[in-house]
């Protein structure tokens, strides 16, 4: 804690008061804080309830983005997930079900980070809640879409008239990577990219088969030639 301690040190020095072991006292309070959180670690690994992983560990990676806090990097590798946060960067640990841990090396120690996924109606990760602030609820970074497969040629393919018997969708193109739908005659809405060819639709997904069908919650509609 030689940070914390130094002001103290220049103080007196600056008031001409006598010296006060602050370096022992700081790092008595460190010391027993370290304590601390071994205690609770081994309590909570105790408490940790022998539930399996819910998904391929593949699913949770991408980009997780919070407005003010800005962004949550989680990646895979031969050893499993990885996390990054700023200058915060480790692997991501397995409890159960959907809670990790992000494990950071800081003096020495191994700090865990809880780590909740969680999921939208359709069952895909949508967000990771992480606590970074003693005082706050965690905070939830929401999940960024995958772009780069959106090429000109696959929204092109994608785009055109698709129909279920007298119902009538148009797919068309705007900007680089955006698609929008228009139901019925109805006004243009944006597409959220989900996955792959999955886009998303006031909650609702609507999924661009290999064989030019548009399978929706209402049905599958085929494209016209």
């Amino acid at each position: 804690p030689l940070r914390d301690v130094l002001p103290y040190v220049v103080f007196d020095e600056l008031l001409g008061l006598e010296p006060r072991s602050h370096g022992e006292d700081h790092f008595g309070q460190w010391d027993a804080l370290r304590k601390g959180m071994k205690q609770a670690k081994a309590a909570k690994e105790q408490r940790n309830k022998p539930l399996a992983a819910v998904r391929p560990l593949e699913d949770y990676v991408g980009a997780y983005r919070h407005a003010g806090y800005g962004e949550v990097r989680v990646t895979q590798g031969d050893e499993g997930l990885r996390g990054s946060y700023g200058f915060l960067e480790g692997p991501i640990r397995h409890r159960h079900l959907e809670v990790f841990e992000l494990l950071v090396s800081a003096g020495g120690d191994e700090n865990p980070f809880p780590v909740h996924f969680t999921h939208d109606l359709e069952a895909e990760v949508d967000a990771v809640e992480i606590p970074l602030e003693g005082q706050l609820p965690p905070l939830r970074f929401v999940r960024q879409p995958d772009t780069a497969h959106l090429t000109d040629q696959l929204l092109d393919r994608l785009a055109g008239t698709y129909t279920l018997d007298a119902l009538e969708l148009v797919v068309s193109r705007r900007g680089d990577k955006e698609l929008l739908v228009a139901v019925a005659g109805g006004p243009a809405r944006e597409l959220a990219p989900v996955k792959g060819t999955t886009f998303g639709l006031d909650g609702a997904q609507l999924e661009f088969t290999d064989d030019d069908r548009l399978v929706t919650p209402f049905g599958e509609f085929r494209k016209k030639d």
